[in-house]
């Protein structure tokens, strides 16, 4: 597998600069694992980097080598919930890892939303990671290509869950503010750990991550919104009961 521009720019975020380096201190003894918005599982990799000994190499092709020639962990009461609408091809190579251990792995093969029903996917073919229910992103128009896909109630799926959510991280492209903004106590109480990267696409939406911060603090002890070092549009944000 060779990764794209875009993929290996990615990559290099996550397994370089560490990008999520902020949930470090929680992944160690996480065992529910949501990734929504999956799309390369690169997250979900990191997040085992965190539950092993492993000393991945940085390098795409030589981390996927390692993986293929060690011992793999049995990572024994570990689930991961992953929603992506590409999710049945992009995690293949995931699972053929990871084939051997004990880890749970749900593939939702769709959108998430406040809602069950479906709605128009726009497929961005220059930048896949970007591909939305919005036609257009911050940095270039999506292509014209779409099609119709079912959207899980996040609220739904967490209600119907035996166990509670020890990490929950939320890269949606948009869509994360019609979801958290529904979220009352009820559905927070079920989440320890969020980490949401959240994108202003409209200028009517600027007010949104201070209203999305109060709106947090309500349910959590600590909300922490960190800067993108790349662009003034897209921040992150944790929030956890420390």
């Amino acid at each position: 597998m060779n990764l794209s521009k875009y993929d290996s720019a990615l990559w290099y975020e996550i397994f370089v600069l560490w990008e999520y380096s902020y949930l470090d201190p929680y992944l160690k003894d996480a065992r529910v694992i949501f990734d929504i918005g999956t799309y390369k599982w690169f997250f979900t990799l990191y997040s085992l980097m965190h539950r092993s000994d492993w000393c991945l190499p940085c390098d795409f092709q030589e981390c996927i080598h390692y993986l293929k020639n060690s011992p793999v962990d049995s990572f024994s009461s570990l689930e991961f919930h992953l929603f992506d609408p590409n999710l049945s091809i992009n995690a293949a190579i995931l699972i053929d890892l990871f084939i051997s251990s004990d880890i749970k792995f749900y593939l939702n093969d769709s959108l998430v939303g406040s809602e069950d029903s479906s709605q128009e996917f726009f497929y961005n073919e220059a930048r896949p990671m970007q591909s939305s229910v919005f036609w257009n992103s911050f940095l270039q128009k999506n292509s014209s290509s779409s099609w119709s896909f079912p959207i899980i109630s996040l609220w739904h799926y967490i209600l119907r869950m035996s166990t509670c959510i020890d990490i929950c991280k939320m890269d949606i492209e948009w869509s994360e503010w019609d979801i958290l903004f529904s979220f009352s106590s009820l559905e927070f109480s079920r989440i320890s750990v969020l980490f949401l990267e959240y994108h202003i696409l409209f200028d009517e939406w600027l007010s949104y991550p201070d209203k999305l911060q109060k709106h947090l603090t309500q349910f959590y002890n600590s909300v922490t919104i960190i800067p993108s070092p790349y662009t003034t549009k897209l921040w992150y944000i944790l929030a956890t009961n420390e």
